[in-house]
């Protein structure tokens, strides 16, 4: 079973601590790979670090998909392991990306705004040196925490195919997980999308639920992996440019209040640059949560909530 985006080889009548097993493996692979490079290589290339962060998130959904072949116990070790990569790897990640935008920025910057931009670029720098020592000392043992955890696993589920334990199917328990995913999906869009915290909850179900499409897109017909998914991930795109800004209002906000308060004198002259990114920033935002209304409204008219729910529960 390859360890991309997509889990192949499942049917719908494969046992559930079967696929549990596959997708486990699989799902867990990635993470196992870019942890050291997250912690060692991150200044070689930045996406090691994003990779890192992409493949916890899926074998987080893919604990919750298989949630009762794990047991309460061994979930919540695995859970709180992947928690604490995923945390600390994102916090190096949102840095990276701020900087990315700031490199674009200071691209061909006007002379005045030139100081406050570099002054932003000092800060960032200092910022993401601090989340890579995080990274490194909160993670050392991390991999051999995943290791342990799989081997224990492993030998859980050897023990419950001894006893006869009894599972559903893939897609009879594929089918209740999409239909619950799918209800919390269009249940926190249907609050104040407004408020940024309402639509960071859109994008965690969203991504949820993306990610469980992933794994069980074989036990189902073909066009919720060809017509449904493709939905999904553009939301995400759009949402993930959102929270790309936002993260950056939030950030240079808080440093030009720092810069305020402890450099008054210098303040002048790097304000330009400073309020400049930040008005950017903020008008991105927006552009984006236009976007994403734009989006919604689409995806209610077209009732793609209810075409899931027909592919489901064929």
């Amino acid at each position: 079973m390859a360890e991309g985006k997509w889990i192949t080889g499942l049917k719908g009548d494969t046992p559930l601590p079967d696929a549990a097993r596959a997708v486990l493996t699989a799902r867990l692979a990635p993470v196992e790979r870019f942890l050291p490079l997250a912690i060692r290589a991150a200044h070689q290339d930045v996406e090691h670090v994003h990779r890192l962060r992409v493949a916890t998130r899926r074998c987080r959904t893919a604990l919750d998909l298989f949630r009762p072949c794990l047991g309460e116990k061994l979930f919540e070790r695995w859970r709180r392991t992947l928690r604490r990569i995923r945390r600390t790897a994102g916090d190096a990640r949102d840095w990276d990306v701020f900087l990315l935008r700031l490199q674009e920025a200071l691209a061909k910057p006007e002379a005045k705004v030139a100081p406050g931009l570099h002054w932003l670029a000092g800060q960032a720098i200092a910022l993401r040196t601090l989340a890579q020592r995080d990274l490194r000392a909160r993670t050392p043992r991390a991999g051999q925490e995943l290791r342990a955890l799989r081997r224990a696993f492993e030998g859980q589920g050897k023990q419950a195919s001894a006893e006869g334990s009894v599972f559903p199917s893939l897609r009879q328990a594929a089918a209740l997980h999409l239909l619950h995913l799918v209800g919390e999906l269009e249940q926190a869009a249907a609050t104040d999308l407004d408020e940024h915290a309402q639509l960071h909850q859109v994008r965690i179900h969203g991504k949820r639920l993306r990610y469980a499409i992933e794994v069980f897109a074989s036990a189902f017909a073909a066009a919720l992996k060809q017509e449904l998914y493709p939905q999904v991930e553009q939301m995400q795109e759009i949402l993930g440019e959102l929270n790309d800004h936002a993260v950056a209002v939030q950030r240079v906000s808080a440093m030009r209040s720092e810069a305020r308060r402890f450099q008054p004198k210098l303040w002048p002259l790097w304000r330009p640059g400073v309020e400049a990114f930040l008005r950017a920033a903020r008008r991105q935002r927006a552009q984006q949560r236009e976007h994403f209304n734009q989006f919604w409204e689409k995806w209610l008219e077209a009732e793609l909530g209810q075409q899931f729910r027909a592919i489901v529960s064929e």
